[in-house]
């Protein structure tokens, strides 16, 4: 039984917890690719990215890090901004930091 993009970031972030962080940011792309392909999944795919995004950003992969923040700006649109109030806040704020702008 595959699992849901919900119970794969839950997943990942008990992997990243525990210090495996590859493992994370496969479950994690594998939540991307499952909430991409399924139209009421977007919350969930605004949170994997962001989750991804943070990762990838610990890990050094600044410019894959960026482009998913990008993508979580851009995913937004639609949702309750109450929902996604922390993803948003760190996307803006990784992005300004890219930037110079902080």
């Amino acid at each position: 039984m595959s699992n849901s993009a919900e119970q794969l970031i839950y997943q990942a972030s008990l992997l990243i917890d525990e210090g495996e962080l590859e493992k994370a940011c496969e479950a994690l792309e594998e939540a991307i690719q499952l909430s991409e392909i399924t139209p009421d999944r977007k919350l969930e795919l605004v949170r994997a990215r962001t989750l991804l995004g943070e990762l990838l950003l610990h890990i050094g992969e600044n410019e894959k890090a960026l482009d998913l923040f990008e993508a979580v700006l851009a995913g937004s649109e639609g949702l309750d901004p109450a929902d996604i109030e922390l993803e948003v806040r760190v996307a803006r704020e990784q992005l300004a930091k890219a930037a110079g702008l902080e």
